[in-house]
């Protein structure tokens, strides 16, 4: 039996031009890969705040492809201006739960950085749909920071 996501192997696929994936941590790395690998889009673009980081996976990540038999560009960048314009955005940013954190502590601080990026893709990437994967803990503070003409959700 298909899930929702699997897709039959002769089931048509319009490629992306562009896919952004905001937190190059475990999660986002992964995503890019995998986005890259099935060559949903001509680029990914990997966006994080911490310097290097996003550059460093993107490279190693276009530097697999031969090996791996794909011909999608990975870039990382510390700002959403190669992001701009992006047809979808996928969203892992945030932090894990640090020891003595309370829920409510780790809901906030995410919540804070969901904004901040749901700002970001607002202005980036204004037409593009967005998923995140934080949703749940964060849905409510999200949809406050966006105007109700927003395509992008937190």
């Amino acid at each position: 039996m298909l899930r929702p996501y699997h897709l039959p192997i002769n089931f048509p696929r319009t490629m992306l031009t562009k896919i952004a994936v905001v937190g190059a941590g475990n999660v986002g790395a992964t995503t890019a890969q995998r986005l890259a690998e099935k060559e949903l889009a001509r680029t990914i673009v990997l966006v994080d705040v911490i310097e290097g980081v996003p550059q460093g996976k993107g490279l190693d990540q276009w530097e697999s492809a031969p090996i791996e038999g794909f011909d999608t560009h990975v870039i990382g960048a510390n700002d959403y201006g190669p992001a701009a314009g992006s047809e979808l955005v996928v969203v892992t940013a945030g932090i894990a739960r640090k020891p003595g954190m309370s829920r409510d502590d780790l809901v906030r601080t995410n919540a804070d950085i969901v904004k901040q990026v749901s700002q970001q893709i607002k202005q980036h990437c204004p037409k593009a749909s967005s998923w995140s994967s934080r949703i749940r803990s964060t849905s409510c503070a999200g949809s406050r920071s966006r105007s109700p003409d927003s395509r992008a959700s937190a």
